[in-house]
C-alpha cells in the first residue's frame, strides 16, 4: 500500500517498461513522475521537481544512463537521501557491485512482475519515510542530548527503539549520518536477536504484510516476553561509543555486514551493511548477540 501519495520518479527510455511501472504505481495508490533518460530526470530535479520518496532508475539509456544518474544525485545533498531502485536486465554481479558502491541498495531485474515491483518499492518509500521521521525527531532532541553522558536504556518495543534511535542520534556531531544506522541494528536486535525472527521467516512476513503482527505476537509470548535489549552509550574524549545487546541466541553477522548481489533484490537485509556506513568502526561479539559501534570525534 502507497503511503501519503507519495511521488515516485521514474527513468527509463523504453516506452513499455515506463507504461509498465507507471500502471503498476498509480493503480497501488502512488503519484508516478515519468521522464526518459538521465538527462531530463536531472532537468526535472532542478526546476523545483516535488518532494520525491523514491527513484526507479534504468541502467541502461542514452543521454545519461542510470550510474551517471545515481552518481549525480548522490553529489548533492538535497537529494542523496532518495532511495535508488537500479532496474537491470541481467544479473550482473559486477554491475550490481557498482551500484551498490555508487549508492544504490534496491534492485529490479526484467521482465518486471507488478507484486515484486511494488514490494521494493514499499519497501524503500517506507525506509525512506522512517528515515525522515526519526530526523525530525533527533533534531527536536539535539539540545538536550547533545550533552549526553554515559547511559544505559533498556527497551522492548519497537516503539521504543524508535524514540531512542531518535534521541542517541541527536547527541551525535552529524544526527542524520547515524540515525538510520542506530534505529536499524537496534531493530536487529529486537526482530533477529531477542525474538527470534529468521531472515527466511522475515522475507515471507514482510511480502504478506505481516511482520508487525508477528513482532507484537512474539512480544506477548512466554518464550520472548521477558527478554530486553539493553543499550550502552559512552562519551570519551576522542570517540562515541554505542554497544546494543540482546538476549536471544546470536547468530552469523559476517554476510550481512556488506550489502551482495545476492541480497539486493530482497525488501529487506540492508540494515546491518548500511549501518556499518554510518559509523567509524562496528564489531560483533564472538556470538553476535552484541555490536559495538563508534564514530570519533576528535
Amino acid at each position: 500500500m502507497a503511503i501519503k501519495q507519495s511521488l515516485v520518479l521514474v527513468i527509463d527510455d523504453d516506452e513499455t517498461n515506463r507504461f509498465l511501472l507507471q500502471s503498476y504505481l498509480e493503480n497501488s495508490g502512488y503519484q508516478a513522475a515519468i521522464k526518459k533518460n538521465g538527462k531530463v530526470a536531472w532537468k526535472y530535479l532542478q526546476n523545483g521537481a516535488p518532494e520525491i520518496s523514491a527513484i526507479l532508475l534504468d541502467k541502461m539509456m542514452p543521454e545519461m544512463d542510470g550510474l551517471e544518474f545515481l552518481k549525480l544525485i548522490k553529489s548533492h545533498d538535497e537529494f542523496e537521501d532518495i532511495p535508488v531502485i537500479m532496474q537491470t536486465g541481467v544479473s550482473d554481479n559486477n554491475s550490481i557491485r557498482e551500484g551498490i558502491s555508487a549508492g544504490a541498495y534496491y534492485y529490479l531485474t526484467k521482465p518486471f512482475k507488478e507484486q515484486t515491483v511494488l514490494s521494493i518499492v514499499n519497501a524503500a518509500v517506507k525506509d525512506f519515510e522512517k528515515y525522515k521521521t526519526l530526523c525530525e525527531e533527533a533534531e527536536k532532541n539535539k539540545l538536550t542530548a547533545s550533552s549526553l553522558q554515559n547511559s544505559r536504556f533498556e527497551l522492548k518495543t519497537i516503539e521504543e527503539a524508535n524514540a531512542i534511535s531518535a534521541l542517541l542520534a541527536s547527541a551525535y556531531p552529524d544526527p542524520d549520518n547515524v540515525v538510520s544506522g542506530i534505529s536499524e541494528l537496534i531493530l536487529n536486535a529486537i526482530e533477529h536477536g531477542n525474538l527470534e525472527i529468521n531472515y527466511t521467516e522475515k522475507t515471507t512476513l514482510c511480502s504478506s504484510d505481516n511482520l508487525n503482527d508477528e513482532i507484537t505476537k512474539r512480544l506477548n509470548d512466554e518464550t520472548y516476553k521477558d527478554r530486553k535489549i539493553t543499550i550502552d552509550f559512552i562519551r570519551s574524549e576522542k570517540k562515541l561509543s554505542l554497544t546494543i545487546s540482546d538476549e536471544g541466541k546470536g547468530f552469523d553477522w559476517r554476510p550481512y555486514i556488506e550489502l551482495t548481489p545476492d541480497r539486493v533484490y530482497d525488501s529487506h537485509g540492508r540494515g546491518i551493511a548500511l549501518a556499518a556506513l554510518s559509523f567509524d568502526s562496528i564489531e560483533y561479539n564472538k556470538k553476535g548477540n552484541s555490536v559495538t559501534c563508534t564514530v570519533k570525534t576528535n
